[in-house]
């Protein structure tokens, strides 16, 4: 049986991270568990996971030790835990979620406070660098969406500095940036997403457009690391989404191969 682990405390925040395991669960084909870290507020716990109708696993231990432990089993496939405990919390994200992603080593949902239920994830939003790494991550998550009927929003933004020639030039230009686009880094068809590039900062970006095109699911790949001001547009996204996030580790990060 794969498993989705969804982490829950007792904050406002594990109402949402539990409206959000079951969609999330079904878009990995597992089953969704909700894991508490014992702390006092077992029957709360209880209370929220049996009104969400997801089984509850308890533990015993440091929070972010037992999760990442909890994590590492085999039979989990992906985890989701909450951002910050209420909004208006720490920015990007709480001591805890910040510690437990960049040491798990799957697929992690990152779920806003005040994230509200929907039955499917039907548009995910996958912003690509044009790296060959990141692609290849993002690019599982892709297959996955596509399987269960969801549109995928696929997200180029150019540096100020970068951005092509032809950015504001004819239609049949952009049109043979983006199929060379997809083949090159998602392996797919022109037809099989569609493509929204942008010129300026990522992460404002990002936000910006998960928010034109109705995304449920924001789909990042990052190399996981968070020390020394590295991943800035991760730490950017997390701060502003009013969306689940699902960070996708990638192999260490390789030099931009420009398009």
């Amino acid at each position: 049986m794969s498993v989705l682990l969804a982490a829950i405390d007792a904050s406002p925040c594990a109402q949402a991270v539990l409206a959000a395991a079951r969609p999330l669960a079904d878009l990995f084909g597992a089953d969704p568990v909700a894991l508490h870290v014992r702390e006092g507020a077992e029957e709360r716990a209880q209370q929220l996971a049996d009104a969400a109708g997801v089984k509850l696993r308890l533990a015993s231990g440091s929070p972010v030790e037992t999760i990442i432990r909890e994590g590492a089993r085999e039979e989990v496939v992906a985890l989701a835990l909450g951002a910050r405990g209420v909004s208006g919390g720490p920015l990007p994200a709480g001591r805890t979620a910040l510690s437990v992603i960049a040491a798990v080593d799957k697929p992690l949902a990152v779920i806003p406070p005040g994230w509200r239920p929907i039955a499917r994830i039907a548009c995910v939003l996958v912003p690509l660098e044009g790296t060959l790494a990141g692609s290849q991550a993002a690019g599982a998550i892709v297959e996955l969406a596509r399987h269960h009927g969801a549109c995928v929003e696929v997200l180029h933004v150019h540096g100020r500095e970068q951005a092509p020639p032809f950015v504001d030039q004819a239609h049949h230009a952009h049109s043979a940036w983006e199929q060379e686009f997809l083949a090159r880094f998602l392996d797919l068809p022109g037809s099989a997403a569609a493509v929204r590039r942008r010129v300026g900062e990522v992460g404002e970006s990002i936000s910006a457009v998960a928010g034109e095109v109705g995304a449920d699911l924001v789909v990042l790949a990052w190399s996981q690391v968070l020390a020394g001001g590295h991943a800035p547009v991760v730490r950017e996204v997390l701060a502003a989404s009013a969306v689940p996030v699902l960070l996708v580790p990638v192999a260490p990060r390789r030099a931009p191969e420009p398009l």
